[in-house]
């Protein structure tokens, strides 16, 4: 997956130009009115961060993120689940809870993320169906009416399905970018597994 900007953050500054005084010589008062009005306007190349800037903050130069390669990594996999049903009480997580590493390479060799910023990394997770391959993300509420065309659908993955980038140490000790979901459950009974999909939100 690559990374392309879809817009430009900011247009290139401009700086402002300068006061313009009379063609007379300006008296004294008039001369230090002057000067005075020129020390407070502010310096918007300050004030103002260029496009060049941000992208190079966020990307090294060293570093060609077109480049890169990214793999995403199951560490640790949900096996089980217990079916919470359609009410909100004794809602009980998938375990073990899922923890996916995020690993980027450029020409098979590892990048140094230090410098990055894992919060603008997301990871969204959908549910599917084992057997069939089709996203179980909705299900029929069963007070609905299977009579009438319009059912009334909700969320067959109830919890929060995105999850932050954080910086975390394995269990060896090696820093990396991270995404573990905490709160994941499933209302129905059956065999499903779980699509990651990565978004960058940095651009």
């Amino acid at each position: 997956m690559e990374h392309r900007p879809s817009s430009s953050l900011y247009d290139d500054h401009v700086r402002p130009g300068s006061l313009q005084g009379s063609s007379s010589s300006p008296s004294g008062s008039q001369a230090h009115r002057k000067q005075k009005a020129e020390s407070e306007t502010p310096d918007q190349a300050l004030q103002y961060a260029t496009k060049e800037k941000i992208l190079s903050s966020l990307f090294p130069p060293s570093n060609d993120a077109s480049k890169w390669k990214y793999d995403l990594v199951v560490a640790q996999q949900p096996v089980r689940a217990r079916m919470c049903g359609f009410g909100e009480k004794d809602r009980r997580s998938i375990s073990p809870l899922p923890f996916v590493r995020l690993d980027i390479t450029e020409g098979g060799l590892p990048v140094n993320t230090d410098e990055l910023d894992p919060g603008f990394f997301v990871l969204s997770a959908t549910l599917y169906e084992y057997k069939t391959n089709q996203d179980a993300s909705l299900v029929i509420h069963p007070t609905s009416n299977t009579s009438f065309p319009r059912q009334s659908c909700t969320k067959n993955l109830v919890g929060n399905s995105y999850a932050h980038g954080k910086r975390l140490k394995d269990l060896d000790g090696r820093w990396g970018i991270w995404f573990v979901y905490q709160d994941l459950s499933v209302r129905t009974d059956g065999n499903f597994y779980l699509k990651f999909a990565l978004t960058y939100v940095g651009w």
